[in-house]
C-alpha cells in the first residue's frame, strides 16, 4: 500500500481549506476512509480519483477549480 494522507496534507496538495475537505469526505465526493475520528486518504486512489476526474471532464471549458470544488 501507498502513502496515506491525513486531511490537511490533501488540502494542501489540492489547493482546498481543511472544511472542503472534510465536507466532501462527509458527502462521499472524494475518495476518503474514516478510521475512528480521523479520515485518511490513499494517496494512490486519490491519484487515480484526480485522474479520472479531469479526464470525465476534460473539454467542457470547466477550470481545474470548478472540477474538483
Amino acid at each position: 500500500m501507498g502513502r496515506i494522507m491525513t486531511v490537511h496534507e490533501v488540502a494542501k496538495y489540492l489547493n482546498m481549506v481543511p472544511d472542503t475537505i472534510y465536507r466532501k469526505a462527509r458527502a462521499g465526493e472524494i475518495p476518503a476512509v474514516k478510521m475512528g475520528k480521523c479520515w485518511r486518504f490513499p494517496k494512490e486512489t486519490l491519484d487515480k480519483w484526480l485522474n479520472d476526474r479531469a479526464l470525465e471532464l476534460n473539454g467542457n471549458g470547466k477550470t481545474a477549480r470548478d472540477i474538483f470544488v
